[in-house]
This record gives C-alpha cells, sequence and structure tokens, in this order.
C-alpha cells in the first residue's frame, strides 16, 4: 500500500513538472484532488483497522469454542496427537487443566475411554504422572487455560495493531510530504 502512495506522489510530481506555469488553477485542482484521493485511501485504511477491531473480538470466542471442541473431540486420539501434544504443552506451561476448568473433560472422547471418570490428563497435574485426578493433591484443574489463551492471543493483536498503526503513520507522514513537495513545484 504504501508503494501505491510513493507512486501517486511521483506521478503527481511528473505530472505537475508538464502543466503551463502560468495555469495556477489547473495546478491547484490537481494538487486538491491529488490530495483528496490520498485522503480517501488513508481513510479506507482506518476504517478498515477500526472494522478488523471488531473481528479480533470474533476471533477470541471462535478460538475458544475451538479449543473446547478440540477437547471434547480429539484430545488423546492418535490421529489428533499433535492436538494433544499442544493442549498437554499448553497446560504444562500454563499450570491450567481444560479451556474454563478440568471439568471441560466431561464429555469428552477422551475420557469416556478412560475407566474411571475422575482422571484428567496427565499434563493437568503437577506430577505429570497418568494417574492424575481431580482427588490428587497436585491437580490444577480449577484454572482453566482461557486465561492464557486470551492473554497470549491479545499480546499477539496488540502487536499487530501498534505495527498497523506505525504504517499508517507513515503513511500519513509520506501524504503530507508528496502534497508539500507538489505545492512546492508548482508555486
Amino acid at each position: 500500500m504504501m508503494f501505491v502512495f510513493a507512486l501517486h506522489g511521483i506521478l503527481g510530481g511528473i505530472l505537475s513538472l508538464f502543466i503551463h506555469p502560468r495555469s495556477q488553477f489547473l495546478a491547484r485542482v490537481v494538487l486538491l484532488l491529488y490530495s483528496l484521493a490520498l485522503t480517501l485511501l488513508y481513510s479506507a485504511g482506518i476504517i478498515a483497522l477500526t472494522l478488523q477491531w471488531d473481528s479480533f473480538y470474533f476471533s477470541r470466542s471462535y478460538l475458544g469454542a475451538m479449543y473446547q471442541d478440540s477437547l471434547l473431540q480429539n484430545y488423546g486420539q492418535p490421529t489428533f496427537a499433535i492436538v494433544s501434544g499442544s493442549i498437554n504443552s499448553l497446560q504444562r506451561t500454563g499450570t491450567c487443566c481444560g479451556y474454563y476448568t478440568g471439568d471441560d473433560y466431561l464429555g469428552s472422547n477422551w475420557l469416556e475411554a478412560q475407566l474411571d471418570f475422575d482422571l484428567r490428563p496427565f499434563s493437568c497435574c503437577e506430577s505429570q504422572t497418568a494417574s492424575c485426578s481431580v482427588n490428587s493433591d497436585d491437580y490444577y484443574g480449577e484454572k482453566g487455560c482461557r486465561s492464557l489463551v486470551d492473554h497470549t492471543f491479545s499480546l499477539f493483536y496488540w502487536i499487530l495493531l501498534a505495527v498497523v498503526i506505525s504504517a499508517n503513520f507513515l503513511i500519513f507522514l509520506l501524504i503530507s510530504m508528496s502534497t508539500l513537495l507538489i505545492s512546492c513545484l508548482i508555486n
């Protein structure tokens, strides 16, 4: 997008060289139209950024639903070993269990295959043993991983937002500088 603005600036500068010096009115009209076009493009970028903010909250809820669905249907399944490994890694790192609580595993395909419905994945206990259950002393199933997932996603979003705002600021500077340059060339 910045390339488009730079190209507009170069074209505007070249165009101003070919405008007859006595035709100040035409030069000012071209400058005005050029500035208006760049301002509209810049405004469209700001509007797109605002709409992206709204989709962020949708993405967070979608990510949570996807995480819960993975717990219920894919955890512990041999064909979804990567999903199970990722969930275990998240739960070990965050000392959490499930999305909201360890009870998120109730009704899961993994738990239905177990003989004891009090069992939870080994990553839900500090000892990391296969006998991890809701009755274990080191069970941390009261704390779900939702806050960790939200924090990670929010951190990523804020970094992305900072990059987009910085890029928009640079675009604004390019618009201002190219308009000023064209104005100087005309006069």
